[in-house]
């Protein structure tokens, strides 16, 4: 299976839908197919049919012979330096840098930890759901996602410090991040003056429930930690 064969797969559907239509073929090429027949992709293992050579200068395309990197410029420095930057890991022959490179959206939102929040947030409106439509008393729902978890609980009202960054914008742990236990987890402010908070075992930070700055009352849960198992420590 190469790229090549999947362009012409969805071409040759596509003309099958059009054909089915009653309409001619090649009614419809999309952009990434084009690029590929004008040879913007790479050298074609093949000739070109002649009705194809001239439907694209019908369309005024013009077919590409250079060398198909010059098409895409060097984007790795980039994607090397976010990566220094946010101490991330480029893996054993930088395939981590690669999988960044290939699927930026996706990575960032996986290392930062919003892929994590929004599946969490489906997660918890589908247990609401169930419950409701079962006219069942819902219970703590963070439990349920994460049963192993403890909370973490504010003793005081004040906001919620998670870092103070001056060189750039202060935010909220990642989800999994790794603490020690009696290492500070986050500060509240209140209007006596400033408390850590520390936790109380070696564990990964989930189910974060105060962003930065928000405001929490005693009691509440700023977030859960889920203690590291003996294998996990170690490593």
């Amino acid at each position: 299976m190469t790229p090549f064969s999947q362009y012409v797969k969805n071409i040759a559907l596509l003309n099958v839908m059009f054909v089915i239509k009653g309409q001619p073929r090649w009614s419809m090429i999309d952009k990434n197919s084009w690029d590929m027949i004008l040879g913007k992709a790479g050298k074609l293992p093949g000739a070109l049919d002649p009705e194809i050579i001239a439907l694209a200068e019908k369309n005024k395309y013009e077919f590409f012979t250079g060398n198909p990197q010059e098409n895409y410029p060097n984007e790795l420095p980039k994607f090397i330096a976010e990566m220094k930057a946010n101490k991330w890991d480029r893996g054993k022959d930088d395939e981590e840098l690669f999988e960044f490179a290939m699927h930026e959206k996706q990575y960032r939102e996986f290392k930062s930890g919003e892929a994590k929040k929004r599946f969490d947030q489906e997660l918890e409106n589908a247990i609401r759901e169930k419950y409701a439509k079962s006219n069942i008393k819902l219970p703590e729902i963070k439990k349920i996602i994460y049963p192993d978890a403890e909370p973490i609980i504010s003793m005081s009202t004040g906001k919620v410090l998670w870092e103070l960054d001056f060189s750039d914008r202060s935010i909220e742990p990642a989800h999994g991040k790794l603490m020690h236990e009696n290492e500070i987890i986050c500060t509240i402010q209140t209007k006596y003056g400033f408390e850590a908070i520390q936790s109380f075992c070696d564990g990964r930070l989930v189910g974060i429930e105060k962003k930065q700055g928000e405001l929490i009352r005693k009691g509440e849960t700023i977030c859960y930690i889920e203690r590291v198992k003996v294998r996990e420590k170690r490593a």
